[in-house]
């Protein structure tokens, strides 16, 4: 579920703030509604790893979705 996941991803984060664990932060969040949260996480993950398009595809897909 993805409220699960994005408590997962939160704790992730807290032990080793990586590109992927705010990806995954990002898309979890997106589909609980939080969107904020969402293009934040994926914002840091994109700072972490710029040259990863999944991850700016996802940003992408949510920033035009307002």
């Amino acid at each position: 579920n993805t409220k699960r996941a994005q408590e997962l991803a939160v704790t992730a984060i807290k032990l080793d703030p990586v590109a992927d664990s705010y990806f995954v932060l990002g898309w979890a969040s997106a589909k609980n509604g939080n969107r904020s949260v969402a293009i934040a996480a994926l914002k840091r993950a994109m700072r972490l790893d710029p040259d990863n398009a999944t991850y700016r595809k996802l940003y992408e897909a949510i920033n035009k979705s307002k």
